[in-house]
């Protein structure tokens, strides 16, 4: 997958936690937020390759979609549609 393909995918996760979550989108993407922050403190990485990490190592193709639409989020803050 190259890079252009995962940005679509990843708007696509994030257009599908926000319909999913409905009005706890955005309480959830902060938790999220803050869990990436951490993983990626831990691995010494980028947050975006440990949203990455994670959403790979998750068996849970919902955590896997939220896990990315927080990635999006943490990139473009304030895109979150109401």
């Amino acid at each position: 997958m190259n890079t252009v393909q995962l940005a679509a995918a990843m708007y696509q996760c994030r257009d599908a936690a926000r319909t999913l979550l409905g009005v706890h989108y955005a309480r959830d993407m902060d938790l999220w937020a803050q869990t990436i922050r951490l993983e990626a403190e831990r691995l010494k990485c980028s947050e975006l390759a440990a949203a990455l990490r994670m959403s790979r190592e998750t068996p849970d193709g919902f955590r896997t979609i939220v896990i990315l639409a927080a990635a999006v989020e943490m990139s473009e803050p304030g895109t979150q549609a109401t």
